[in-house]
């Protein structure tokens, strides 16, 4: 396919890789570059006397790179970003050669790790396996409930004694009971005590008290909603197991669920890094080519380790997504879905339709927090100093606005009309820009 700039610097959420980057993407320390089928190879020089050796996947934007930075974590390196851009500018400085080991070898187990399909399993090992997963769902629910139990009787005290000394309420408060659902293995639970915990007197918002008692009521709500987890339909069993934290193995949901076929389109991508857990999560949103069916791909890392694949803005991906079960059918699994050189345009409706298919969402899971919000030929307004995108029926949403991005949108489309994907948060009423669609580029907007 042919990269972009933009895309080529979507692939990075780390700005300083994204800066050093730039500065090499002049060619000046690249040396040995070649190509070779849709792969690229080179080195660069680096502050000592070692060449970096670097490879680029041109079928998804993946790199390789044997430099400190790559190894602990910083995929793409700024070498790979510098190489990649470029390339994107003078492709012709890439001769077709014979690659080096380094960088055939790499391309070679990516590709046959991904053309490698696993067994399927025998009637028996799938029988076998649902009567395992059965009993250790029945074992988990029962030390869930516990956990539950205790939270509950927490959160009525509060309320029967109330806030008014709020000074009491600072220091420990909540950890006991955080630590009672992170061992009763409920983390989703334990997640929204340390939100409510985050509310709880903030210095700069002297109104601390509302915004407590709405994320305290949720908590409430949800606790006592899994207390009756029997009573409701499998598939919304399914969604309050997703809240508590009941993780669902990949490679379980593509085995067992039925996938669906389409060109997925990425329209954007969002980025969520918890420094006390050491983890990051990258959330891809796409949609469907042919269903006009949204899904989220959500990956996570932990430490330094890489995502296990690459995802880019504007590409297409040809084959099966699986999605999980339950009753909002967002989130999916990419069973085989490949990258494809050819853009492909996804659809665009007005803010009342977007609306309109996130309300059907969120009445068959009151918890859902995010949607993909896709708005035909929209326009960005700036209203008493915040910003809005409206579309063409005169519907405003506010949008979160960046320096970088707001830049970007004003630059690329000169105020005129144009297709816009972004995120819509449910937490904060507001959309955060995912990327814009114009007749020539797809441009990601980085947030």
């Amino acid at each position: 396919m042919n990269w972009t700039s933009q895309q080529i610097l979507s692939l990075s959420s780390d700005n300083g890789s994204i800066s050093a980057g730039k500065g090499l993407s002049n060619g000046k320390k690249l040396y040995h570059l070649g190509k070779a089928e849709d792969y690229l190879w080179g080195e660069c020089q680096g502050s000592g006397a070692e060449m970096y050796q670097i490879s680029i996947d041109l079928a998804d934007g993946a790199t390789k790179c044997n430099c400190m930075a790559y190894k602990r974590g910083k995929v793409p390196c700024k070498h790979g970003i510098g190489m990649f851009l470029y390339y994107a500018s003078a492709p012709d400085s890439f001769p077709i050669a014979d690659a080096p080991t380094y960088a055939s070898e790499w391309v070679n187990k990516r590709r046959n790790k991904a053309e490698s399909v696993a067994k399927p399993k025998t009637e028996d090992e799938l029988v076998k396996a649902a009567k395992q997963k059965e009993k250790t769902q029945t074992k988990r629910l029962s030390v869930a409930q516990e956990g539950i139990s205790e939270a509950i009787t927490w959160l009525q005290d509060i309320m029967r004694t109330g806030i008014a000394q709020q000074e009491q309420l600072q220091g420990s408060f909540g950890n006991a009971q955080k630590g009672w659902l992170e061992n009763a293995k409920a983390s989703g639970f334990a997640n929204m005590v340390r939100d409510l915990q985050e509310k709880l007197g903030e210095p700069s918002n002297p109104n601390w008290a509302g915004p407590f008692f709405k994320k305290m009521g949720e908590l409430y709500f949800a606790l006592r909603t899994f207390q009756q987890i029997e009573a409701f339909s499998p598939e919304f069993q399914q969604e309050m197991k997703a809240l508590a934290g009941f993780s669902v193995k990949t490679e379980d949901i593509i085995a067992t669920e039925k996938g669906v076929q389409d060109d997925w389109i990425v329209v954007g991508r969002t980025f969520v890094e918890d420094e006390e857990r050491n983890l990051k999560t990258r959330f891809i949103w796409m949609q469907g080519k042919n269903t006009a069916k949204k899904a989220l791909v959500i990956e996570t890392a932990f430490g330094g380790a890489n995502y296990k694949e690459v995802y880019t803005v504007g590409v297409a991906y040809k084959g099966e997504l699986v999605f999980y079960p339950g009753t909002s059918l967002q989130r999916a699994a990419n069973k085989n879905a490949k990258p494809q050189s050819q853009r492909i345009d996804t659809s665009f409706t007005s803010i009342e339709e977007n609306f309109q298919e996130f309300a059907t969402l969120l009445t068959a899971n009151p918890w859902l927090n995010k949607s993909l919000f896709l708005v035909k030929q929209a326009q960005l307004l700036q209203v008493a100093k915040k910003w809005y995108i409206a579309d063409q029926n005169g519907e405003m949403l506010p949008i979160k606005t960046q320096t970088d991005a707001l830049y970007t949108l004003l630059a690329v489309t000169g105020n005129r009309p144009f297709d816009f994907a972004g995120e819509w948060n449910v937490e904060n009423n507001v959309l955060i820009p995912l990327s814009i669609w114009t007749e020539n580029a797809v441009i990601p907007l980085g947030l």
